[in-house]
């Protein structure tokens, strides 16, 4: 089974739900990661693949769920020279205090997974990449960064290694829940 076969399989057997009333906008003092994500959301933002690379901007909306203890998140990214499909799975184990993050897409023959902490109530989630033989094909030791700044808008910056080994910021995105959405 290849991994856009097994996304899509695990998207499907996910069943996204309609989303519920619109609520009002209030600041939180915590982040629920588990239900936070869900509802739908607009992103706007930028990407590159090296650091000489001139920034392509990309745009989408995207749909996610509480689902199996995890944020659920399926996008459908809108670039001038690119488009694919991408599947997150966010969650927090409380017991160890540890973020974890799962991203798949459809154009890539690997699942990239991240660990992190949270810090101020999980408004802050700082992501190292985990490596091993699946990880390395693309290479790895990314970073990804998730900055809640309002209970409807938050930022996500991924950082990846150049060809000298030095991290570089490849993603700069803005989420921003759609007019109308919980």
């Amino acid at each position: 089974m290849t991994l856009t076969s097994t996304a899509v399989a695990l998207f499907v057997s996910l069943t996204l739900a309609a989303p519920g009333p619109a609520a009002a906008a209030q600041p939180s003092d915590s982040v629920e990661i588990e239900t936070f994500f869900a509802g739908e959301w607009e992103m706007r933002g930028r990407f590159r693949q090296t650091p000489q690379m001139d920034w392509i901007p990309t745009m989408s909306s995207l749909v996610g769920q509480a689902k199996l203890g995890a944020a659920v998140v399926l996008r459908d990214i809108d670039a001038p020279q690119i488009s694919f499909t991408a599947l997150d799975l966010l969650t927090y184990d409380k017991q160890r205090g540890v973020v974890q993050y799962i991203y798949l897409n459809n154009n890539s023959p690997t699942a990239y997974v991240f660990e992190g902490k949270c810090s101020d109530g999980c408004r802050l989630m700082e992501l190292e990449q985990v490596c091993g033989t699946l990880s390395e094909y693309l290479g790895c030791g990314g970073r990804t960064t998730i900055t809640v700044e309002t209970d409807d808008r938050f930022v996500a910056r991924d950082y990846i290694p150049s060809a000298d080994g030095e991290l570089f910021m490849s993603r700069e995105v803005t989420y921003t829940r759609a007019s109308g959405a919980p």
